[in-house]
């Protein structure tokens, strides 16, 4: 019996040791970062920056897109986020496109294939500025 409790002190023991030990290991880890552990952001063009992009975000926040500007290659897209309080629309002016309602936090994303300018809108809310894509070859 003397020698059950003694052996099973000592792994209780052990236990508590590889746990405090994992433990340690664990938190050294979380508090070390690499590369790998802050993927990039998508890409997003700048307001006013006329280098087209392949890949674009645009953000709708406080009933606004931005960047009311993005500048894209033919074949690229765009993917909005809807950071708004409020459920929000990217409608095309011309009806080339639309997201339908977006509740916050929800994406869209649309590719746009041929070169010219499109102008879009949030359909619920008439007084979101319009933006626009100037997609180029």
């Amino acid at each position: 019996m003397l020698y059950t409790e003694i052996t099973t002190k000592k792994i209780n023991k052990l236990i508590n040791l590889i746990l405090a030990i994992t433990t340690i290991f664990l938190l050294i880890r979380c508090n070390k970062s690499s590369p790998n552990d802050n993927p990039s952001p998508a890409p997003s063009p700048q307001t006013g920056a006329k280098t087209p992009v392949v890949a674009a975000a645009a953000i709708i926040q406080n009933f606004a897109f931005v960047p009311t500007i993005v500048y894209l290659k033919a074949g690229g897209s765009v993917t909005w986020t809807n950071l708004d309080s409020a459920p929000h629309s990217v409608t095309d002016s011309a009806g080339g496109f639309d997201s339908k309602i977006l509740a916050v936090n929800q994406t869209y994303l649309h590719r746009f294939s041929n070169p010219g300018t499109y102008t879009y809108h949030c359909a619920v809310h008439p007084s979101t500025e319009i933006a626009k894509i100037i997609v180029t070859n």
